[in-house]
């Protein structure tokens, strides 16, 4: 399994945080500058995400 890149990372935090709609675009308005929206992008087509990675991800959490 590949690792989550810290772009995708950062965007999971945003994806938990947000109460609206969540879009790559809005996520990069509020990373001042850490990341943008073409590296959000890249980073997600990088590979094919399915739900052992979404697993992996939130398990800690449950």
């Amino acid at each position: 399994m590949h690792s989550i890149s810290p772009a995708f990372n950062l965007y999971l935090d945003y994806l938990l945080v947000n109460q609206d709609r969540s879009t790559a675009t809005g996520h990069a308005a509020l990373a001042e500058g850490k990341t943008s929206h073409d590296t959000l992008t890249c980073s997600l087509h990088q590979q094919a995400y399915g739900s052992r990675q979404l697993w992996l991800v939130v398990k800690p959490f449950v």
